[in-house]
């Protein structure tokens, strides 16, 4: 059984007892939220759409590749098209999925969905009134060197990117 103990638009916050257990250990927390994408666009040159964006929650600006939350009703796939064009100007006419999986399973609920977007068009960006981005062009194996040069430090980023590289290139 699990109580809300906080509810905002984006997020709750639920109080609950495992069920492993009989309910007789501590109280555990978890962040319930939509499911997210997460996209790595690849230009025909080789050369990877990235984000410059800044981050309230760490209070700084960091690279990475877009993302974003599953609307209700919205399928992973149609959120990674409509994520991707709304943040960087791009639209996909490729979407392929690398993987899926729990981003952080010890606090969150969120399941996240990422894809290779490929064939690429430019449009016109969208962003959120709260989004702070720029974007870059980066090419894939530079993009690899600032990973190793910890100049990443977005995982949905670096697990997109290395399991590109490793799984698919």
């Amino acid at each position: 059984m699990s109580k809300t103990v906080l509810k905002t638009k984006i997020f709750g916050i639920q109080k609950f007892k495992s069920e492993r257990n009989g309910g007789r250990g501590p109280y555990f927390y978890r962040m319930v939220t939509s499911n997210s994408v997460v996209i790595l666009p690849l230009l025909d040159d080789g050369t990877v759409v990235l984000e410059r964006q800044y981050r309230p929650a760490i209070n700084k600006y960091i690279y990475e590749i877009p993302a974003g939350l599953i609307e209700k009703g919205e399928s992973p796939a149609h959120a990674a098209v409509r994520e991707l064009e709304e943040e960087t100007g791009y639209l996909a006419g490729s979407m392929q999925l690398l993987f899926a999986g729990y981003p952080s399973p010890g606090t969150k609920t969120e399941f996240s969905t990422c894809y290779l977007a490929t064939k690429l068009a430019k449009t016109k960006t969208n962003m959120d009134p709260d989004e702070v981005i720029d974007v870059k062009k980066v090419r894939l194996e530079e993009l690899v060197r600032m990973i190793k040069r910890n100049q990443i430090v977005d995982v949905k980023t670096i697990a997109a990117v290395l399991f590109y590289v490793k799984f698919s290139a």
